[in-house]
């Protein structure tokens, strides 16, 4: 998906217009390890209410 550099660009665009200070880094894991984190994201992040769970 990040290999197109002007998808990248709007990214990263629209990410700086609530977090001015955001950059993009390199990844410090797998896509599994992504997911985790997410799982067990702390209420307080500001990350935490952009995030979906499902249940069954």
């Amino acid at each position: 998906m990040f290999g197109s550099t002007r998808l990248v660009r709007k990214f990263t665009e629209f990410l700086t217009l609530e977090w001015p200070n955001f950059a993009l880094t390199q990844p410090g894991g797998t896509a599994l390890d992504g997911a985790e984190a997410l799982l067990t994201l702390d209420q307080s992040s500001p990350l935490a209410h952009r995030v979906s769970q499902a249940a069954r």
